[in-house]
């Protein structure tokens, strides 16, 4: 009897323990929400936080423990808890704070002070991303409307999120990325920021010291320094 209470008095305190991480890891999404707000981000990222917040409050398992058994995949399957805010949230168990909200009006050179991803890392983690789940069959075909005679849905989609910008990504369908067989290669990336929209493309380097690296075309000083903090 004396050993069943005290079962029953430790789960009470794992219970325990588990709504009071889990709430103060919703507290953090919702000044993420905040923040993301008073910087002038649209209704749909700022929702977003907002609805994982909400989620994760109400989750009766701690984040800590879905995190150790089953990695990112098992922090998305709270609903509202999509890919970037799974990352925001392995980065609070692990660092104990989230990833950079602050808007970002160029690529950097350098890793800032505090070690905030730049948006070089940034725009190279999102290529990652994209090719691996085309690789995987993951995403939506969509049919192009140019280069594409037969009509036929064979090109994948990505629609994700960093913080406060909203990506989109998809292989390189020009003329250009045609003629030299790269149309398996090239990433654009749409990235929208607020009223900010900026395009880029992410390519394998061809010759130099980054031959064979994934790099931002136009940005390859930012790109060899990004291999450097890699190496």
């Amino acid at each position: 009897m004396v050993g069943s209470l005290t079962r029953y008095g430790y789960c009470d305190r794992l219970r325990q323990m588990s709504r009071l991480l889990n709430r103060m890891i919703a507290g953090r999404l919702e000044d993420a929400a905040q923040t993301l707000r008073q910087h002038g981000a649209g209704d749909a990222c700022v929702g977003a936080y907002v609805q994982a917040a909400s989620s994760v409050r109400r989750w009766p398992i701690s984040m800590s423990v879905m995190y150790r058994h089953r990695g990112i995949e098992g922090l998305e399957e709270v609903p509202g808890v999509g890919p970037a805010i799974a990352r925001g949230i392995e980065k609070l168990l692990l660092h104990h704070r989230l990833l950079p909200l602050g808007p970002v009006a160029s690529v950097p050179t350098s890793r800032a002070h505090d070690e905030r991803p730049s948006l070089g890392e940034e725009l190279l983690d999102v290529d990652r991303e994209y090719r691996e789940q085309s690789a995987a069959g993951t995403l939506p075909l969509i049919a192009p409307y140019r280069h594409n005679p037969t009509g036929n849905q064979w090109l994948p989609v990505l629609h994700t999120r960093r913080g406060p910008r909203c990506y989109t990504a998809l292989y390189s369908n020009t003329e250009r990325a045609h003629r030299l067989g790269r149309t398996r290669d090239w990433v654009v990336l749409y990235v929208s920021d607020g009223d900010a929209k900026r395009q880029f493309t992410v390519i394998t380097a061809t010759h130099g010291a980054l031959r064979g690296h994934r790099v931002v075309a136009g940005h390859e000083r930012t790109s060899r320094t990004l291999e450097r903090h890699a190496a």
